[in-house]
């Protein structure tokens, strides 16, 4: 007999005090839900539910936009109480999310390790640990880890370089799934309606986290270089950086008309509308070593313009997407104004896409590679 079908791990604890607010519900429910098809037991300890998983999900985190004092404190005993109940569930294995390494984030792998869970990492966001104290608390954690999950090879060679030898043995590649859009995209007549635009204009659309290293200024010069009927959505939270400096850019580039800031965070309604309102998504990113927005997009059939970096170009080849040169506002106008002109172009990009993200990110896949990398540090 195979030594995957010999040893089932005891069971498996998604915690994940992100959850909805990052988009990350749909990473641990199709995560969850393939596990459990491979005959793990899983639960999942997050902050919504779904009334087709509600066999695996335990709600434990309170759902909050604004983090503060009371919030932390709060979010701790949370936590214990997770991982009170997978203990309880015995569960063998916690696998928690990370997009930095905070303080916080190393309290609660302390706890993980104090009540003798398994841990597998899954780092998201390797740009935040490359100054001194993240790396330091990088390495820290990781230490405790009994394995590191990362999503492509841009991240991983990074890694290697910010762990050195503690990587070693631990670390491993399993790419991120695609995004399972369970209902249609919405007609665009609904969300032109929605948000009261013009339904004669195209739309680009900036979504995600706003943050200065997505370089959303060289969108905004670009946007200047494109025709007045091409129009900008910016939907997305900020995140260390105030919008002020866009609007100014905004005002002063004399775009007010043709940019639409939805400032705040976006529920799963509202994504659904601006992915079927939209025309194309546009990545200006300067520095990203992996995107969701991305792989959101292609799951959504929705074309995407990417600057050139090597995580973009590990995904986007000439047939599934379109890149431009890094940081060069007039060769991102050229390319999206190339595709506005070409209906045809627009939907054979669409169709390989989505083509890509089934035959390369599908969740049965990842959760088999998953599966056998729980086994071998249960």
């Amino acid at each position: 007999m195979d030594k995957i079908e010999e040893k089932i791990p005891v069971g498996v604890a998604i915690i994940d005090p992100v959850g909805i607010k990052a988009g990350m519900d749909q990473y641990d429910l199709n995560l969850a839900r393939s596990l459990k098809s491979l005959s793990c037991k899983v639960n999942v300890y997050s902050n919504f539910s779904d009334e087709k998983s509600k066999s695996f999900i335990e709600e434990h985190f309170t759902f909050y936009l604004n983090n503060n004092f009371y919030r932390g404190i709060r979010l701790i005993f949370e936590f214990i109480s997770a991982l009170r109940k997978s203990k309880k569930a015995k569960l063998g294995v916690v696998i928690l999310h990370v997009f930095h390494f905070s303080p916080l984030n190393y309290l609660f792998i302390i706890l993980i390790k104090k009540f003798g869970f398994k841990l597998c990492l899954i780092v998201h966001d390797v740009e935040s640990m490359i100054y001194s104290e993240g790396k330091l608390l990088l390495k820290s954690c990781s230490k405790m880890a009994d394995c590191i999950v990362v999503h492509n090879t841009t991240t991983y060679t990074e890694m290697l370089n910010l762990l050195e030898t503690v990587a070693k043995g631990k670390l491993h590649i399993i790419p991120h799934g695609k995004f399972v859009v369970e209902i249609e995209k919405e007609k665009r007549e609904v969300a032109i309606e929605y948000y009261n635009l013009d339904a004669s204009k195209h739309f680009l659309l900036f979504f995600g986290m706003i943050k200065k290293e997505k370089s959303l200024e060289v969108l905004l010069e670009a946007m200047s270089k494109l025709p007045e009927n091409i129009h900008l959505i910016i939907a997305g939270r900020m995140r260390g950086i105030s919008f002020d400096v866009y609007a100014k850019q905004i005002e002063e580039s004399k775009l007010t008309e043709r940019v639409h800031p939805i400032i705040r965070y976006i529920t799963n309604e509202e994504r659904h509308l601006l992915f079927g309102l939209s025309d194309l998504s546009i990545l200006p990113y300067r520095r990203i070593y992996q995107s969701g927005v991305l792989l959101m997009a292609m799951s959504y059939g929705l074309p995407v313009v990417a600057s050139d970096l090597p995580s973009n170009k590990e995904v986007i080849n000439n047939s599934n997407g379109t890149l431009f040169r890094v940081g060069d506002a007039s060769d991102l106008a050229f390319k999206v104004n190339s595709l506005i002109q070409n209906t045809a172009q627009r939907e054979k990009i669409a169709a390989n896409s989505m083509d890509y993200v089934n035959r390369n990110h599908d969740w049965d896949a990842i959760a088999d590679s998953f599966f056998k990398l729980l086994i071998e540090i249960e």
